[in-house]
């Protein structure tokens, strides 16, 4: 089943079987832009408890993205923002250090264009972080005792 978002917060499932019915293997999954405006609107901001406690927060203003796929606003407002940089300046929310300090994954992932990516994923999350990439190959290479060694 898969979750759909709407603006004003709700989730409502989407059947991904034959006429929208229960899943089935092998079902093609994909999507298509209909509006020709190019626009991209914020998703919203994460806010981080610890290892295994998060959540996600729809912009409220549903605006616009003006960097990368949030509002400056959201982007103000969400915890993640510091996890590329907290390795070197050890400034992030005390929720998110909690999570980076669990054990974590180094992977390599490959995609249909031909582009290759390095990152990393908690212990928790490790298999949902490979669908969420969408890579066409990925491959978990070693683990550590906190984000901080893989980073």
């Amino acid at each position: 089943m898969l979750s759909l978002a709407s603006p004003d917060g709700g989730h409502h499932g989407l059947g991904l079987g034959p006429g929208g019915g229960a899943e089935a293997a092998g079902t093609d999954l994909g999507f298509r832009i209909l509006s020709g405006s190019g626009e991209r609107y914020c998703l919203g901001f994460h806010r981080v408890f610890g290892p295994d406690a998060r959540e996600h927060t729809p912009c409220p203003q549903q605006t616009t993205a003006e960097r990368g796929y949030q509002c400056g606003r959201c982007f103000s407002r969400d915890d993640l923002r510091f996890m590329h940089d907290v390795h070197r300046s050890g400034v992030a929310p005390a929720g998110l250090l909690s999570h980076l300090a669990q054990e974590h994954w180094l992977y390599v992932t490959t995609f249909a264009d031909g582009a290759s990516k390095v990152g990393t994923a908690s212990n928790l999350r490790k298999w949902h972080r490979l669908a969420e990439q969408g890579a066409v190959v990925a491959r978990y290479i070693a683990s550590t005792g906190d984000s901080s060694a893989a980073a």
